[in-house]
């Protein structure tokens, strides 16, 4: 089965997971950020792996995913919020929702990830000191614990994910 891991990373920690999914499939696998992968349909198997925006897949992935049609979908995201937090989970359904109608994950994978300081300035700016939003921001991305993610137990934890989501594909 033609296997790819593709990705897009702002700051390294979706690529981080990526590499760890991919030391779980098969040696062959592709490992290629979105924008080096090239045509998408030429796999049997596409492992998506992006950052969240705003929300949803990063624009990047969001525009790879409104034209994905694969046999076999997995996604893959980080976030800096908690990834069982229902805001966490809101954005994998609306990168999700992005799919065309006939595509659908068979799974899908949150990690937290480190904020990078670059975008904790941007967000300082944005809401200034005192703002509701800015403490909430803060606290988010600041006091959460993001900052150590993702660690060794998330990286083993996504390939887990990708080892246990393939071999359910081998056994069908």
């Amino acid at each position: 089965m033609k296997t790819i891991v593709a990705y897009s990373s702002r700051t390294g920690n979706t690529e981080r997971i990526a590499l760890a999914m991919a030391g779980a499939l098969p040696r062959d696998t592709v490992v290629k950020p979105i924008e080096e992968a090239g045509d998408l349909s030429a796999y049997d198997c596409v492992f998506l792996g992006f950052w969240i925006e705003g929300g949803t897949a990063c624009e990047e992935a969001a525009n790879v995913l409104r034209h994905l049609t694969n046999r076999h979908i997995f996604l893959f995201a980080t976030l800096a919020a908690d990834p069982e937090s229902a805001h966490a989970i809101a954005s994998m359904q609306n990168a999700k929702n992005l799919l065309p109608s006939d595509s659908f994950p068979k799974g899908t994978f949150l990690c937290r990830g480190a904020v990078s300081k670059e975008t904790v300035r941007k967000m300082f700016e944005k809401y200034p000191f005192g703002n509701t939003e800015t403490r909430i921001l803060s606290e988010c991305c600041l006091l959460s614990g993001s900052a150590r993610h993702p660690n060794d137990e998330d990286l083993a934890k996504a390939e887990t994910f990708a080892r246990v989501m393939y071999q359910h594909l081998k056994d069908q």
